[in-house]
């Protein structure tokens, strides 16, 4: 099996177990854990497509005359409702979380890094990524910076003494020594964050 597809299968898996978990159980966040589901789209995107979804198949079957193309249409529908949902439901299941030994950047089950706490040189509230369109991990294309955006925006700033390597679709991707992120509590995160590294803000 190909290398890119069995990546994308292994994502879609994990998906259907937060979905599954997300619908039969409530997580409980643990004191060294901070979410950033509640800043995200994909929030009120996954609450309006459980309503519409139906809605829209139905729609779709009485109007279209050939029941072949409501079916095609129908099942992409629900697959855009299922990674919807199983992103929304996976961002819940895994917040950013302060380790043993390092912090644990998240964006839900398609990207993640490690970052030692012995290489955050400094931990700061900043806005400098505040107009990053969309959600995700993103790369700047001139410097070595990456933004795991929430909300279409940035609001934590990190500055490494040496460069660390993002996963994206369980793949590495690319070294980078800065990195903005989001939380729903950006101030608590980036005082926990500065006491753990031994930092200040810049």
């Amino acid at each position: 099996m190909p290398s890119k597809l069995s990546r994308v299968l292994s994502v879609e898996l994990k998906l259907s177990y937060y979905l599954i978990k997300w619908i039969f159980q409530q997580d409980r966040l643990a004191a060294d854990e901070y979410t950033y589901h509640k800043k995200s789209a994909a929030m009120a995107l996954t609450f309006a497509l459980i309503f519409v979804t139906p809605v829209a198949i139905v729609l779709l079957a009485v109007i279209l005359s050939q029941d072949w193309l409501t079916w095609v249409l129908s099942i992409a529908a629900i697959y855009g409702l299922y990674w919807t949902v199983g992103l929304y439901a996976s961002m819940v299941a895994l917040p950013h979380k302060l380790g043993a030994d390092a912090f644990i950047i998240r964006y839900g089950a398609l990207a993640s890094v490690n970052i030692p706490y012995a290489d955050i040189e400094t931990a700061e509230l900043s806005l400098e990524g505040i107009a990053q369109g969309g959600d995700g991990l993103k790369f700047d294309d001139r410097a070595p910076i990456a933004y795991f955006s929430v909300g279409s925006t940035t609001r934590i700033k990190l500055s490494l003494r040496q460069p660390v390597t993002p996963e994206l679709w369980r793949r590495p991707t690319q070294p980078v020594s800065t990195i903005f992120l989001n939380a729903d509590r950006p101030d608590l995160l980036v005082e926990r964050l500065q006491e753990k590294s031994g930092t200040a803000a810049g």
